[in-house]
């Protein structure tokens, strides 16, 4: 399902189911067989009029300004690999690789993506005098599988223009991380601020109220190493 919002509103209302407009439906049998471009061609073609003057309420621009999706479906659209396992580099915003995934924590310690660099990527893994393995070799690398059809929309970047999945990269992400580090932490004292039975207690016996549904599991002992195996909704609550 894709969406779209027109930006020219009151900051206060972007948010609101009001203003959230559907632009298509479509099967994903038949998005992965004729691809996500033809999907988004009437889309494309009518904001290739960027920059050009429409006498459409008192001449207004129309641009594409970003495109917000969860990790996969972004990864998809981007010309990216769906599953961030599967490149060397999977950041679509940086080109840290997965070992240094655990280390780096600042912007300042990675080479950033940018067009121009996006763009090498894009014409190195798509070269037709490519063979197979070589290609599939340069795409594991760049974690590029080939063009992002809004890149040919004037002035969208689309190293800039796919924001990060707060609930996989941040709930998921670094959020459970944080809650497995300090509950190890806690435990792991001399003398423990509390033991993972007491922890389980509270969270059995502790009045959720609205948030019942989103009650978090258990933890045992294996998951602070294997990860909290916790919902995104769990994590939150």
């Amino acid at each position: 399902m894709f969406y779209y919002i027109l930006r020219n509103i009151y900051p206060e209302l972007r948010s609101s189911l009001r203003v959230v407009n559907l632009l298509a439906i479509v099967d994903s049998r038949n998005l992965k067989t004729f691809g996500v471009e033809k999907v988004l061609e009437p889309f494309i073609d009518a904001t290739k009029l960027s920059g050009v003057e429409l006498t459409i309420q008192k001449n207004k621009r129309y641009f594409l300004q970003g495109f917000a999706g969860d990790t996969p479906a972004s990864n998809l659209l981007v010309g990216f690999k769906e599953g961030v396992g599967n490149a060397q580099r999977p950041c679509r915003r940086c080109l840290v690789t997965k070992e240094q995934l655990r280390e780096v924590f600042s912007e300042g310690q990675v080479v950033l993506r940018d067009k121009a660099t996006h763009n090498r990527h894009v014409a190195g893994v798509t070269d037709p005098r490519l063979t197979p393995t070589n290609r599939k070799m340069w795409s594991m690398l760049y974690g590029v599988n080939g063009k992002c059809c809004l890149s040919e929309l004037e002035g969208f970047d689309v190293t800039l223009g796919f924001p990060q999945d707060c609930m996989h990269v941040v709930i998921e992400g670094t959020l459970e991380a944080q809650c497995r580090n300090f509950i190890s932490h806690c435990v792991e004292m001399d003398p423990p601020a509390f033991t993972l039975t007491e922890l389980n207690t509270a969270l059995l016996s502790f009045r959720y109220g609205h948030l019942l549904k989103d009650k978090p599991s258990p933890i045992e002992r294996h998951h602070l190493q294997n990860g909290l195996k916790q919902s995104a909704a769990q994590l939150m609550t």
